[in-house]
C-alpha cells in the first residue's frame, strides 16, 4: 500500500518501475480498479493541487515497484526556480489530468449500463 483513500496527501509520486494500482471502494460491490499506472507516470497530484485528501487508493500492482516522492515544499520549491520549466510541468499535468477525467468518465457511463441505468 502506497497511500489510502482519505489519508492527507502531502506527495506526489512518480514510478520509476513496476506498476501501481489507483482504485477506489465502492460500496456493495467492492474495489474498483480505476487505473494501472506504469513506469514513468505519475500519481497523487490531486492532493498537491487541491490540498484534499487522497481521492483513491494507491498500490503496487507488481513486485517490485519503485516509485519517487516529491514532496509539496520540494516540488513548489523547484517551480519557483524556473518560469519557463514550471510552465511546461502545468501544462503537462493539465494534460494528464484531462486524460485521466475523460477516461473516468467513460467508466462511469460503462458502470452505469452494467447497473442497467440509462
Amino acid at each position: 500500500m502506497i497511500f489510502r483513500e482519505g489519508t492527507k496527501g502531502d506527495k506526489l509520486y512518480i514510478i520509476l518501475d513496476g506498476k501501481v494500482r489507483i482504485s477506489k471502494h465502492i460500496p456493495g460491490v467492492g474495489e474498483e480498479a480505476l487505473a494501472i499506472l506504469e513506469k514513468g507516470d505519475f500519481f497523487g497530484e490531486m492532493a498537491l493541487v487541491d490540498n484534499e485528501p487522497r481521492s483513491a487508493d494507491a498500490r503496487a500492482h507488481a513486485n517490485g515497484t519503485t516509485v519517487l516522492t516529491i514532496s509539496r515544499s520540494v516540488l513548489y520549491e523547484i517551480l519557483s526556480v524556473d518560469v519557463e520549466s514550471a510552465y511546461q510541468f502545468l501544462f503537462i499535468l493539465c494534460r494528464i489530468l484531462t486524460r485521466r477525467l475523460r477516461e473516468i468518465n467513460l467508466k462511469i457511463i460503462q458502470w452505469r449500463l452494467m447497473a442497467g441505468g440509462f
